[in-house]
C-alpha cells in the first residue's frame, strides 16, 4: 500500500520513538521512499518524494539551511532522532520547515531506522508490484477485446469491470452511446446527465487522427492512477475500433467501385460471375439470410 507521512508516523516502530510533530503541514503527502541522511549534502542525492531520517549532525550545524535544502530538493518530511548531542529541535529548523510547508518531527527516544525503512519499503514495493500486475491485466483485457473486434458496449463494460465503477460513453452532444452501470440504477446514473457529465467523476476524450468524437465518463470515480489509466486504455480501444471500421468501410466502397467498373467495361462477362464477385461483401451488409454467398458457390440465382 502507498503510505503518507502521517501513516508512517502512526506505525508502531515510529510510535516507540515518542514522536513530537513540530510542523504538521504536508502530513498527507505520499512517501515515495525513506532515506537515512546525516550528511549535509544529502539534499543533492534526492529526486523528490523522500522522507528523511536523521540523527541530526548536519541539522545541528545549520538548522535552517539543512531543512530549506531538503524542502527545495523535494523531500516530503524530516524525522529527527533527538539525543544528548541534539536535545531539542532547533528553532531555526522549525521556522525553515514551516516556511517550506515540510513536516518536521522529533523522536524523543531512539528507534532502529533500519526497521522503519524495511517496513515502509516493503509496503511501497508491494504497492508498485500491484500496480504493475494491474496494468498487465488491463492490457490483456483490452487486447482480447480488440482481437475479437468487440463493440463499444463490450469495451465500456470491460472498463467498468476493471475499475469497479460505472462508465459511460457519450458523444460530443453529451448523449450517452454506451453505459456499463456496474450494479447501479441506470435511471439514477443518467438523471441530469448533460450537467453531471461536465462536473462529476473522471473523464477522458476519445478521438482518432486529431478528431475528438466522444468522451468516456466515470461519474462516481475518484481520479486515481488506475482509473485514469483504464479510461485512457478504453479510449484507445474505442479509437482503434473506429479506425478499423472506417478502413473496412473504405475497402468495401473500393470493392463496390471496382465491381461497377468491371461491369461497365465488360471485364465481368455474365450475371453469374457478377453475383460470385459481389457475394462476399454484399452479404456483410444484408446479413446471414442473404443468398449471394450461396450463389457464388452453386448454381446462378438471378433473384439473389
Amino acid at each position: 500500500m502507498s503510505l503518507t507521512v502521517a501513516e508512517i508516523l502512526a506505525l508502531p516502530v515510529v510510535r516507540a520513538g515518542d514522536p513530537e510533530v513540530h510542523v504538521a503541514a504536508g502530513l498527507d503527502r505520499q512517501v515515495r521512499w525513506v532515506h537515512v541522511g546525516d550528511a549535509a549534502e544529502v539534499a543533492e542525492l534526492l529526486t523528490g518524494g523522500e522522507l528523511i531520517l536523521t540523527t541530526g549532525p548536519a541539522l545541528a550545524a545549520d538548522p535552517g539551511g539543512y531543512c530549506a535544502a531538503l524542502a527545495e530538493a523535494g523531500a516530503v518530511g524530516l524525522v529527527v532522532e533527538l539525543s544528548a548531542r541534539l536535545p531539542r529541535m532547533p528553532a531555526a529548523a522549525i521556522a525553515a520547515a514551516e516556511a517550506a510547508g515540510m513536516p518536521l518531527v522529533g523522536l524523543r527516544r531512539g528507534i532502529r531506522f533500519v526497521a522503519l525503512t524495511e517496513q515502509v519499503h516493503r509496503a511501497i514495493v508491494a504497492d508498485q508490484f500491484d500496480e504493475v500486475e494491474f496494468a498487465r491485466h488491463a492490457h490483456q483485457v483490452f487486447t482480447e477485446l480488440s482481437m475479437r473486434r468487440a463493440d463499444a458496449d463490450a469495451i465500456v463494460a470491460g472498463a467498468a469491470e476493471l475499475i469497479g465503477t460505472p462508465v459511460a460513453l457519450e458523444d460530443t452532444a453529451r448523449r450517452v452511446l454506451a453505459l456499463a452501470a456496474h450494479g447501479h440504477p441506470t435511471a439514477d446514473l443518467l438523471a441530469g446527465w448533460p450537467t453531471r457529465s461536465r462536473s462529476d467523476g473522471v473523464a477522458v476524450s476519445v478521438g482518432a487522427d486529431g478528431n475528438v468524437f466522444a468522451r468516456l465518463v466515470a461519474p462516481l470515480a475518484e481520479p486515481t492512477t488506475r482509473v485514469e489509466m483504464v479510461l485512457e486504455r478504453t479510449a484507445q480501444a474505442l479509437a482503434l475500433r473506429e479506425m478499423v471500421e472506417r478502413d473496412r468501410t473504405a475497402l468495401e466502397q473500393q470493392a463496390q467501385h471496382g465491381l461497377l467498373d468491371d461491369l461497365r467495361t465488360g471485364r465481368i462477362p455474365d450475371e453469374a460471375s457478377a453475383s460470385a464477385r459481389a457475394g462476399p461483401w454484399v452479404c456483410r451488409w444484408r446479413g446471414s439470410t442473404c443468398r449471394c454467398a450461396s450463389a457464388s458457390t452453386s448454381s446462378p440465382d438471378t433473384t439473389s
